[in-house]
Order: structure tokens, then C-alpha cells, then sequence
């Protein structure tokens, strides 16, 4: 029998209503406002847009330049899901690489958040941090609320606190932040789905980000 939606299995809402769907989704608009635009139910904008970060996310980690390690990043993340560790006491770092002007980022726990405090209360002091030989293959750390950003000397082998501006690097925190402030606060649960939507629209604010969401539940529907 021929399904209903070729973008989604199971689904409720015909093909043309999802694709209103994605739309709005793809100006990043708020949940509340994709749900008054389509009629639908706040409930299942909820639902489908979980889904479709979901599949952001996977795209993102398919297009990640390195292999992704249990040893960098939080035991309980896995390359498809949000990292979900309820030890408050360990906060949420996140390693940015920066390749070819792309952004690519990655929950780790080998860099402690006490440390980047402690880099934070030094400002710019001469006092550092000496990097693991496993992260270095990164290029700044930041902060789970994208304030407070640290980059790596140009041998890779400290950690220093900066404000400087950095390019790219800087360009992306700074995008970051002001995304994640409107969902007035992120549980970690969801961090990671919201950080690879971060780093999906950053890297493809240049291209038609509607048509390809569309592309990714085409060729895999969501479920």
C-alpha cells in the first residue's frame, strides 16, 4: 500500500503540510509560531520538529571530519542521540573544530568546565591550560551557554581564555548564543540535537536549507 507521506512514516498529515511544516521550520522559527502558521497541533510540532533535528544531527555527524570517540566525549553520547549525563556537577564542554571555514562540534568531557572557569577567573593572564594529546585535533572549547570562549595555542598544546574576535570560530559561538537564547534555556537531554542544529544552519546559511531537509526525509523518512 502506497503511504501516505514519503517523508515520514506513519504519518497523520498529508505530504504538502509537512512540507509546510519544514518551511517554517527551515527560518527557524519558534515552535509556537510553526504551530499557529500550519494549524497544527502544538503537540505534533513538537514531535516532528524532535524528529527532524534528529535527522540534522545524523547528517551533521555523517559530514564530521574525524571518527567519533567514547574516550572525547560524554560516556553516555552517541553520535545520533543527545548526550544525556545527570551528573550536574560535570557541565557540558563542547570542542570546535574549524575546517575549511566549516564548523564542526562535538560534546567532550576530557576538558572540565572547573577548568574553564579557572581560565575565565584569569582572564588574560599568562596562566594556561596543557591540553590532552587526544583533543588537540580541536581548535577552541566553549562553554554550553556559548559565552565564554577558549582556543587553543598554535602549537595545540594549551588551552588560553580569549574575547578576541576569531573568525570563524568566533562568528559561530556568537550565532550560537544568540539562537539558543530565545528557547530561554536548553536541558541537556535535547543539548546536542540543538548544538548540530547550530551547526547545520551556520554552515548552510548559504544554501537552501528547506530543500535540503526535504532531501534528508526523502531518501531516509523520519520514524
Amino acid at each position: 500500500m502506497k503511504r501516505k507521506n514519503k517523508y515520514i512514516y506513519r504519518s497523520k498529515i498529508s505530504e504538502a503540510k509537512f512540507r509546510e511544516f519544514v518551511k517554517f521550520f527551515s527560518l527557524d522559527l519558534e515552535a509556537k509560531r510553526i504551530a499557529d502558521l500550519t494549524h497544527l497541533n502544538r503537540n505534533t510540532v513538537n514531535r516532528y520538529s524532535h524528529l527532524l533535528r534528529e535527522r540534522i544531527a545524523f547528517y551533521c555527524n555523517q559530514e564530521y571530519p574525524f571518527q567519533l570517540t567514547n574516550q572525547n566525549i560524554d560516556s553516555s553520547y552517541s553520535p545520533n542521540q543527545p548526550a544525556k549525563n545527570t551528573n550536574n556537577t560535570h557541565p557540558l564542554v563542547v570542542g570546535i573544530i574549524n575546517k575549511n571555514k566549516k564548523i564542526f562540534s562535538e560534546i567532550i568531557t576530557s576538558c572540565t568546565k572547573d577548568q574553564l572557569d579557572q581560565l575565565a577567573r584569569n582572564g588574560f593572564s599568562q596562566q594556561c591550560i596543557e591540553i590532552n594529546l587526544n583533543l588537540r585535533r580541536f581548535h577552541a572549547f566553549v562553554d554550553r551557554s556559548f559565552k565564554h570562549l577558549y582556543l587553543l595555542d598554535a602549537n595545540k598544546k594549551h588551552l588560553e581564555y580569549t574575547c578576541s574576535k576569531e573568525n570563524v570560530i568566533e562568528s559561530f559561538t556568537s550565532f550560537s548564543r544568540k539562537r539558543l537564547l530565545k528557547f530561554n534555556g536548553v536541558s541537556r537531554s535535547t543539548f546536542n540535537l540543538h548544538l548540530k542544529e547550530c551547526e547545520f544552519r551556520y554552515n548552510c546559511k548559504n544554501e537552501n536549507t528547506y530543500q535540503m531537509m526535504l532531501k534528508m526525509c526523502r531518501g531516509k523518512p523520519l520514524n
